[in-house]
């Protein structure tokens, strides 16, 4: 019997030429988003590792005392915008770090409803990412804030966490070591753990999408 729905109320019929193009779009537009999401993530754990630099490293806002007396910092004293610029921006992109985290995983598990139920390759590669998305979700808790515990660090540190290590001034290697790995290494950490996300979503993408423009052009034939 002829379908005599419109072409948006139709619905493809499953292994047709048609349901595998459409399976094949919805990953390529999976697959863009992808791309935005970790730009955006990117840029958000870039910001807490170039306020630490700033203050720490070239101590823009002169935090650090010069003589072995009393000392009370007055960073918005000192310089009020790149103070007000630090405290404003790393709340703000621990949002949308966090938030750019949670669409990724909903990306790959999006991903990986579209293989199942086309029942097509990339289904171990799209769930592989969506466990790295979520093992990075998981790292960038805002864990400290929740428990009230120093010892759980972030990959988005407050301002007033960089300023009490950069008042501190750690003069001994370790202490050193332990600032950069506490402020430039966890971001570091949590950007290589989405990446082994995107690279597993990339190998279930590769496959699914090389079978799905195989079915339909076999079927069209």
């Amino acid at each position: 019997m002829a379908d005599d729905r419109p072409p948006w109320n139709r619905t493809p019929d499953t292994g047709s030429g048609e349901y595998y193009r459409e399976c094949a779009a919805a990953l390529r537009t999976l697959k863009a988003t992808r791309g935005v999401l970790m730009f955006v993530l990117f840029l958000a754990l870039l910001a807490p590792l170039a306020a630490f630099v700033a203050v720490y490293q070239f101590d823009v806002l002169q935090l650090r005392p010069t003589q072995d007396v009393a000392f009370t910092p007055m960073p918005d004293a000192v310089s009020p915008r790149t103070a007000a610029v630090i405290e404003r921006g790393l709340p703000i992109a621990a949002f949308v770090g966090r938030a750019s985290t949670v669409l990724l995983l909903a990306c790959f598990v999006l991903a990986a409803q579209v293989s199942l139920a086309g029942r097509i390759p990339g289904v171990a590669g799209f769930a592989s990412a969506a466990v790295w998305a979520g093992l990075a979700l998981v790292l960038m808790g805002p864990w400290r804030e929740w428990t009230n515990a120093p010892a759980l660090w972030s990959p988005f540190p407050g301002s007033s966490e960089i300023y009490q290590t950069t008042i501190e001034a750690p003069t001994t290697p370790a202490d050193q070591v332990l600032a950069w790995v506490r402020f430039a290494g966890l971001p570091l950490i949590a950007l290589l753990t989405v990446w082994a996300g995107w690279l597993r979503f990339s190998a279930g993408d590769a496959a699914a999408r090389r079978f799905c423009l195989g079915r339909a052009e076999l079927r069209h034939a």
